[in-house]
């Protein structure tokens, strides 16, 4: 990859984030980043316009790693997650849900060729969330399982929008209004 050495790690990051926002936007979803720094754990942003499973304009947020040299062979893909990502994307109470998404690229940099009929970019991802998985005793990383059935494709985008995006219901603590007054 050309650059600065020391760059290498966050042009690979880069281009994972715009490879997943190429393959949204070719299935005709919106993208974006939520905020100008990733401060919050969320690297991307889609949404699917319209109404959507009685959502209207369901959004995910979304935390993208990417990574070479790792097969996506077998029925999961083992990822190193720091313990503050894994700890913010477990958590239950997001008014946008947070997911996760590996993004994997060839350990050679060769990521896009240049053909008559266009630019093919070389990448795949798979998506998981990981909310409500027990927190860790760890302090630097904590591994996590990604099911190779959720390919960052158009019908896994589609699933994990409509399994992820739509409304959940809330709980409300008991009480009794009556005592109230």
């Amino acid at each position: 990859m050309v650059g600065r050495a020391g760059d290498a790690n966050a042009l690979q990051g880069a281009f994972g984030e715009q490879w997943l926002c190429m393959a949204a936007a070719s299935w005709g979803y919106q993208y974006g980043r939520p905020a100008f720094l990733d401060l919050d754990k969320t690297d991307v942003q889609l949404s699917l316009l319209g109404e959507h499973w009685g959502c209207y304009s369901p959004t995910v947020q979304i935390q993208v790693k990417t990574v070479s040299g790792v097969s996506a062979s077998g029925t999961e893909i083992s990822y190193s997650l720091d313990v503050p990502t894994y700890d913010v994307l477990r958590r239950t109470d997001h008014s946008i849900r947070r997911l996760l998404v590996v993004v994997i690229v060839r350990d050679d940099d060769d990521r896009a060729r240049l053909h008559e009929d266009g630019l093919l970019v070389l990448a795949h991802g798979y998506w998981m969330s990981l909310e409500s998985l027990p927190a860790t005793t760890n302090t630097s990383t904590r591994v996590v399982h990604v099911p190779t059935k959720n390919k960052i494709d158009e019908e896994g985008l589609e699933r994990m929008l409509r399994e992820n995006a739509a409304p959940r219901s809330t709980s409300v603590p008991d009480f009794d209004p009556w005592e109230m007054a």
